[in-house]
């Protein structure tokens, strides 16, 4: 026979190999599910088999219609996966290999041809896996059965993936789904050997440069990227030594955060407005005692009466942060306005400080037209009072450790970046030193 017609396969392990078939009878056997039988033979881990059933619990019913089901046994465990095929009345199963649906059926080349196919995959996916040295187990067999898309497309791993995150806060799962747009709209179809160094880079320059992302967005983005190509490893689509994330040196340029934070000056001004609507001097409101107890908007909708602690006629405010749960301690009562709206805004109904609330969305625009009301030439959002309350202790002369525990912050190298002086901090510190007196 022509060599040229050889498919040689090899497999290098400590105990098996394959030789050469012809391709010819590769392309038969693979069509007629006999190439994967054999293979599985070799490659199965010990006891793991694959078998159409019908009707697996014997149970009768009205219609007469039953499932198939395909059989899973591992080392002598069974459990059953449901390849969704029409279900079928008695007299139309046979069993056999191939033909599991008797010719009479008038769908019986459709389902046959179906579930042919579906055991073809697994039997393909044990090879795979055990050339990748890995084990099978009926979850990975179960994840592996019922993916969605294209099993060679990575963009459709990413949505299979979005689809089934858990537990994540929804600030982080927006993340994801930004992540997963914006690659979509660099390449909609990456296949997993598509996935490289370079494609890491182009995707980079195509962050920054076309859509304009600065280095800690693009930074962020590539965080959700590397986990879900290292799940993509995991489940053995990606091989260990494939995954581009591996060798890859890419560093992000990240740029030191500007914060707007309110002066003193302006504080009084939004404190002084005054409203002909009483929700909207709530809003308001909120939004003073926030930039008193640096709480972030979220956080204050979840204050507790039981939050607000009194010790020696002083009160503070303990608890957790929403994004992170780090514990924060507040001294509230160093603020006599944040205290005074404590007790205006009581509900003995309820077990809340703050009862009444709205979005984060509307709530920032209402505090647009509260910077538009004081003539403050400034973006003001939620984020702003707790900028705002960092610069009040650091201007006060506050220790940065202090501040950290204050506002609940993860290290204190996230405090650093509030260190920016203001014109009032600047003051405060030079405010003793007189340059005239030596003449200048």
């Amino acid at each position: 026979m022509n060599n040229s017609r050889l498919s040689l396969f090899y497999l290098i392990s400590s105990s098996y190999w394959l030789a050469a078939i012809p391709s010819n009878c590769f392309t038969f056997c693979c069509t007629n599910r006999v190439l994967p039988g054999v293979l599985s033979l070799i490659f199965h881990p010990v006891g793991v088999t694959f078998q159409p059933v019908f009707n697996r619990k014997k149970t009768k019913n009205k219609s007469g219609l039953y499932s198939i089901h395909v059989r899973v046994t591992i080392d002598r465990k069974t459990e059953y996966i449901n390849p969704d095929l029409p279900k079928i009345e008695t007299n139309y199963w046979s069993g056999r290999q191939n033909k599991w649906v008797k010719e009479s059926h008038p769908n019986s080349y459709e389902i046959n041809s179906l579930l042919q196919r579906k055991l073809g995959e697994l039997d393909n996916y044990l090879v795979q896996t055990k050339l990748k040295r890995r084990i099978a187990s009926f979850e990975t067999i179960k994840e592996y059965f019922f993916r969605q898309g294209d099993g060679t497309i990575f963009n459709d791993f990413v949505n299979e993936y979005l689809k089934n995150l858990r537990g994540l806060a929804l600030n982080t799962i927006k993340v994801y789904q930004t992540f997963e747009k914006h690659l979509n709209s660099f390449n909609p179809r990456i296949k997993f050997s598509e996935l490289n160094e370079e494609l890491l880079y182009d995707f980079k320059r195509y962050l920054q440069e076309e859509l304009g992302h600065n280095g800690g967005t693009t930074k962020k983005y590539f965080d959700k990227f590397k986990v879900i190509c290292k799940e993509a490893v995991r489940r053995g689509y990606i091989e260990v030594n494939h995954n581009p994330f591996f060798f890859s040196d890419l560093k992000f340029k990240i740029e030191k955060p500007k914060r707007t934070y309110l002066e003193v000056e302006e504080i009084k001004t939004l404190i002084n407005l005054k409203f002909t609507s009483a929700k909207l001097e709530m809003h308001r409101d909120h939004f003073i005692f926030m930039t008193f107890s640096g709480l972030y908007y979220r956080d204050l909708k979840n204050l507790k009466k039981s939050d607000l602690k009194r010790k020696s006629k002083k009160a503070y405010i303990s608890g957790n942060r929403s994004k992170n749960k780090n514990p924060f301690l507040i001294p509230i009562y160093k603020f006599p306005v944040a205290l005074q709206l404590i007790e205006k805004y009581e509900d003995p109904s309820s077990h809340l400080i703050f009862p009444n609330t709205i979005s984060d969305q509307k709530f920032n625009e209402h505090l647009k037209e509260f910077a538009t009301m004081a003539e403050i030439d400034k973006t003001i959002t939620n984020k702003v009072a707790r900028h705002t309350n960092v610069q009040l202790w650091i201007g006060a002369g506050v220790e940065r450790q202090f501040v950290s525990k204050m506002v609940g912050h993860s290290e204190e190298a996230t405090t650093q970046h509030y260190y920016d002086m203001s014109i009032h901090n600047i003051d405060s510190k030079i405010s003793e030193i007189d340059f005239k007196s030596a003449g200048l």
